[in-house]
């Protein structure tokens, strides 16, 4: 990981992190929007699983969108539907060991009232 900073067109400088794929050949890059408000000990190894996993010169950003369909979007589905997400809840994406996990957890749904005000 190297610590980059880009200058935008109007000044501003925004700086970031670069994590290079495996492998002499440069194929990609993924950027993580610093706006979002996460802090980048949160997305550290997220940028290093999509620069081992998220390109190929040949098939593009296919692997990335086969493992996001694979890890993410059919455990949330099932959660959503049958599983602790149905009524509400928290979602945790990380990775261990070199996967991409998902960790779902269901909350208390909070009542909402109306104030007179």
């Amino acid at each position: 990981m190297t610590e980059i900073e880009i200058v935008c067109e109007d000044g501003v400088r925004l700086g970031g992190h670069w994590w290079r794929a495996a492998g002499d050949q440069v194929s990609g890059a993924v950027i993580v929007n610093p706006a979002t408000g996460v802090l980048a000990r949160y997305y550290h190894r997220y940028g290093r699983f999509l620069a081992d996993h998220g390109f190929d010169p040949q098939m593009g950003a296919r692997p990335m969108a086969r493992v996001i369909q694979e890890k993410v979007k059919r455990a949330l589905a099932d959660e959503l539907l049958f599983g602790k997400l149905a009524e509400g809840g928290l979602v945790r994406l990380s990775v261990r060991d070199g996967e991409l996990q998902v960790d779902c957890e269901s909350i208390e749904p909070v009542e909402v009232t109306e104030s007179a005000g």
